[in-house]
Protein backbone atom coordinates (compact mmCIF):
# COMPACT_ATOMS: atom_id res chain seq x y z
CA UNK A 1 0.00 0.00 0.00
CA UNK A 2 2.44 2.61 1.20
CA UNK A 3 1.19 5.63 3.15
CA UNK A 4 4.57 7.30 3.27
CA UNK A 5 4.47 10.76 1.71
CA UNK A 6 5.05 10.32 -1.98
CA UNK A 7 7.67 13.00 -2.47
CA UNK A 8 7.66 14.31 -6.00
CA UNK A 9 10.70 13.37 -8.09
CA UNK A 10 9.89 15.99 -10.71
CA UNK A 11 12.99 18.01 -9.73
CA UNK A 12 15.33 15.05 -9.42
CA UNK A 13 18.38 15.43 -11.60
CA UNK A 14 18.26 19.22 -11.71
CA UNK A 15 21.46 21.08 -10.98
CA UNK A 16 21.65 23.86 -8.39
CA UNK A 17 21.68 26.28 -11.34
CA UNK A 18 18.41 24.80 -12.64
CA UNK A 19 16.78 25.19 -9.25
CA UNK A 20 18.01 28.75 -8.93
CA UNK A 21 16.61 29.55 -12.37
CA UNK A 22 13.28 27.88 -11.69
CA UNK A 23 12.67 29.81 -8.49
CA UNK A 24 14.62 32.97 -9.37
CA UNK A 25 11.51 35.16 -9.58
CA UNK A 26 9.71 33.60 -6.63
CA UNK A 27 9.36 34.90 -3.10
CA UNK A 28 10.34 32.97 -0.01
CA UNK A 29 7.59 33.17 2.57
CA UNK A 30 7.18 31.83 6.09
CA UNK A 31 3.64 30.95 7.13
CA UNK A 32 2.25 29.94 10.53
CA UNK A 33 0.63 26.61 11.31
CA UNK A 34 -2.91 26.44 9.97
CA UNK A 35 -2.25 28.55 6.86
CA UNK A 36 -4.26 27.32 3.86
CA UNK A 37 -1.92 27.27 0.83
CA UNK A 38 -4.49 26.25 -1.75
CA UNK A 39 -7.96 24.74 -2.06
CA UNK A 40 -9.86 22.98 -4.88
CA UNK A 41 -11.58 26.24 -5.86
CA UNK A 42 -8.36 28.23 -6.31
CA UNK A 43 -7.35 29.29 -9.81
CA UNK A 44 -3.64 29.54 -8.98
CA UNK A 45 -1.13 27.57 -11.05
CA UNK A 46 1.92 27.59 -8.81
CA UNK A 47 4.57 24.99 -8.05
CA UNK A 48 5.44 25.01 -4.35
CA UNK A 49 8.74 23.97 -2.80
CA UNK A 50 8.76 23.29 0.94
CA UNK A 51 12.05 24.39 2.49
CA UNK A 52 11.19 24.02 6.18
CA UNK A 53 8.17 22.79 8.13
CA UNK A 54 5.39 20.36 7.24
CA UNK A 55 2.33 20.55 4.98
CA UNK A 56 -0.69 18.26 4.67
CA UNK A 57 -2.57 17.69 1.43
CA UNK A 58 -6.08 16.56 2.31
CA UNK A 59 -9.62 16.17 1.07
CA UNK A 60 -12.92 16.72 2.84
CA UNK A 61 -15.75 14.21 2.81
CA UNK A 62 -19.37 15.32 2.54
CA UNK A 63 -19.68 15.26 6.31
CA UNK A 64 -16.52 17.34 6.73
CA UNK A 65 -14.16 14.50 7.68
CA UNK A 66 -10.56 15.27 6.79
CA UNK A 67 -8.58 12.63 4.85
CA UNK A 68 -4.87 13.32 4.40
CA UNK A 69 -3.70 12.20 0.95
CA UNK A 70 -0.06 13.27 1.22
CA UNK A 71 2.28 14.56 3.90
CA UNK A 72 4.79 17.01 2.50
CA UNK A 73 8.21 17.20 4.15
CA UNK A 74 11.11 19.67 3.65
CA UNK A 75 12.75 19.39 0.24
CA UNK A 76 9.56 18.17 -1.43
CA UNK A 77 7.74 19.88 -4.28
CA UNK A 78 3.95 19.87 -4.53
CA UNK A 79 1.21 21.43 -6.62
CA UNK A 80 2.38 19.58 -9.73
CA UNK A 81 -1.14 18.61 -10.81
CA UNK A 82 -2.31 22.21 -10.56
CA UNK A 83 0.47 23.25 -12.93
CA UNK A 84 -1.14 21.21 -15.70
CA UNK A 85 -4.64 22.51 -15.09
CA UNK A 86 -5.78 19.67 -12.80
CA UNK A 87 -7.19 20.60 -9.35
CA UNK A 88 -4.96 17.98 -7.64
CA UNK A 89 -7.89 15.60 -7.04
CA UNK A 90 -9.77 18.15 -4.95
CA UNK A 91 -6.96 18.56 -2.45
CA UNK A 92 -6.51 21.30 0.09
CA UNK A 93 -2.97 22.19 1.21
CA UNK A 94 -2.39 23.43 4.75
CA UNK A 95 0.73 24.07 6.81
CA UNK A 96 0.52 21.98 9.98
CA UNK A 97 3.50 23.73 11.52
CA UNK A 98 5.37 26.95 10.75
CA UNK A 99 6.69 26.46 7.22
CA UNK A 100 8.99 28.22 4.77
CA UNK A 101 7.98 27.90 1.13
CA UNK A 102 9.07 29.09 -2.31
CA UNK A 103 6.72 29.24 -5.29
CA UNK A 104 7.30 29.18 -9.06
CA UNK A 105 4.61 30.28 -11.50
CA UNK A 106 3.43 28.22 -14.44
CA UNK A 107 5.23 30.61 -16.80
CA UNK A 108 8.55 30.07 -15.01
CA UNK A 109 8.18 26.30 -15.11
CA UNK A 110 7.12 26.36 -18.77
CA UNK A 111 10.26 28.26 -19.73
CA UNK A 112 12.43 25.66 -18.00
CA UNK A 113 10.59 22.70 -19.54
CA UNK A 114 10.98 24.20 -23.01
CA UNK A 115 14.74 23.88 -22.64
CA UNK A 116 14.71 20.55 -20.76
CA UNK A 117 12.76 17.84 -22.67
CA UNK A 118 14.10 15.20 -20.29
CA UNK A 119 12.55 17.01 -17.37
CA UNK A 120 9.24 17.23 -19.22
CA UNK A 121 9.27 13.44 -19.63
CA UNK A 122 9.98 12.97 -15.92
CA UNK A 123 7.02 15.21 -15.17
CA UNK A 124 4.74 12.92 -17.19
CA UNK A 125 6.11 9.92 -15.31
CA UNK A 126 5.44 11.60 -11.97
CA UNK A 127 1.85 12.37 -12.96
CA UNK A 128 1.27 8.74 -13.95
CA UNK A 129 2.77 7.47 -10.71
CA UNK A 130 0.65 9.88 -8.67
CA UNK A 131 -2.54 8.62 -10.30
CA UNK A 132 -1.55 5.01 -9.60
CA UNK A 133 -0.76 5.83 -5.96
CA UNK A 134 -4.13 7.49 -5.44
CA UNK A 135 -5.97 4.51 -6.93
CA UNK A 136 -4.07 2.08 -4.70
CA UNK A 137 -4.71 4.27 -1.67
CA UNK A 138 -8.46 4.34 -2.29
CA UNK A 139 -8.57 0.55 -2.61
CA UNK A 140 -6.54 0.13 0.58
CA UNK A 141 -8.81 2.43 2.55
CA UNK A 142 -11.96 0.79 1.23
CA UNK A 143 -11.06 -2.85 1.92
CA UNK A 144 -8.34 -3.12 4.58
CA UNK A 145 -9.04 -3.25 8.33
CA UNK A 146 -7.46 -0.58 10.50
CA UNK A 147 -4.78 -2.95 11.82
CA UNK A 148 -3.45 -3.46 8.30
CA UNK A 149 -3.62 0.23 7.37
CA UNK A 150 -1.90 1.28 10.59
CA UNK A 151 0.80 -1.40 10.37
CA UNK A 152 1.53 -0.43 6.76
CA UNK A 153 1.66 3.25 7.68
CA UNK A 154 4.18 2.65 10.48
CA UNK A 155 6.38 0.41 8.34
CA UNK A 156 6.54 2.86 5.44
CA UNK A 157 6.77 6.04 7.53
CA UNK A 158 9.38 5.04 10.14
CA UNK A 159 12.87 6.48 10.01
CA UNK A 160 15.26 3.82 8.76
CA UNK A 161 17.90 4.72 11.35
CA UNK A 162 15.87 4.16 14.53
CA UNK A 163 12.49 2.74 13.40
CA UNK A 164 10.56 5.72 14.78
CA UNK A 165 7.70 7.82 13.46
CA UNK A 166 8.16 11.32 14.89
CA UNK A 167 6.18 14.53 15.01
CA UNK A 168 2.69 13.23 14.24
CA UNK A 169 -0.33 12.82 16.49
CA UNK A 170 -2.80 9.95 16.64
CA UNK A 171 -5.41 12.23 15.06
CA UNK A 172 -3.09 13.02 12.15
CA UNK A 173 -2.35 9.33 11.62
CA UNK A 174 -6.09 8.66 11.65
CA UNK A 175 -6.63 11.33 8.98
CA UNK A 176 -3.90 9.76 6.87
CA UNK A 177 -5.19 6.18 6.95
CA UNK A 178 -8.89 6.99 6.90
CA UNK A 179 -9.71 5.96 10.47
CA UNK A 180 -10.91 7.59 13.68
CA UNK A 181 -8.46 8.73 16.35
CA UNK A 182 -9.92 6.42 19.00
CA UNK A 183 -9.30 3.35 16.82
CA UNK A 184 -5.69 4.37 16.19
CA UNK A 185 -5.07 4.98 19.89
CA UNK A 186 -6.65 1.70 21.00
CA UNK A 187 -4.74 -0.30 18.37
CA UNK A 188 -1.42 1.29 19.36
CA UNK A 189 -2.19 0.60 23.04
CA UNK A 190 -2.84 -3.06 22.22
CA UNK A 191 0.41 -3.29 20.26
CA UNK A 192 2.30 -1.55 23.06
CA UNK A 193 1.10 -4.14 25.58
CA UNK A 194 2.16 -6.86 23.16
CA UNK A 195 5.66 -5.44 22.77
CA UNK A 196 5.17 -4.47 19.13
CA UNK A 197 5.64 -0.70 19.57
CA UNK A 198 6.61 1.87 22.18
CA UNK A 199 4.70 5.15 22.26
CA UNK A 200 5.42 8.62 23.59
CA UNK A 201 3.88 11.99 22.81
CA UNK A 202 4.00 12.42 19.00
CA UNK A 203 6.51 9.57 18.74
CA UNK A 204 6.08 5.87 17.94
CA UNK A 205 8.95 3.38 17.88
CA UNK A 206 8.64 0.01 16.18
CA UNK A 207 9.96 -2.69 18.52
CA UNK A 208 8.84 -5.80 16.64
CA UNK A 209 8.95 -4.99 12.94
CA UNK A 210 8.29 -8.59 11.97
CA UNK A 211 4.94 -8.56 13.79
CA UNK A 212 3.78 -5.57 11.74
CA UNK A 213 5.05 -7.14 8.53
CA UNK A 214 3.02 -10.28 9.26
CA UNK A 215 -0.12 -8.18 9.65
CA UNK A 216 0.41 -6.53 6.27
CA UNK A 217 1.51 -9.70 4.48
CA UNK A 218 -1.43 -11.61 5.93
CA UNK A 219 -3.82 -9.14 4.33
CA UNK A 220 -2.15 -9.59 0.95
CA UNK A 221 -2.09 -13.40 0.98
Amino acid sequence: MGYQAAESSVLSGLTPTDLTSLFSESRTITVPSGTRLFSPDDDGETLLWLLEGKVDLFRLSRDGKRLVTRQIKPGSVFGVMRMVGHPDWGNFAEAIEESTIRAATKEEVSRLLATRPGLALRLLEVLGNRLSEVEQRLVAIAFSPITVRLADYLLTSANTSDSTVDGISHAEIADTIGACRQSVTSTLSLWKRGGVVQTQRRRIQIVNRRALEKIVLGAKS
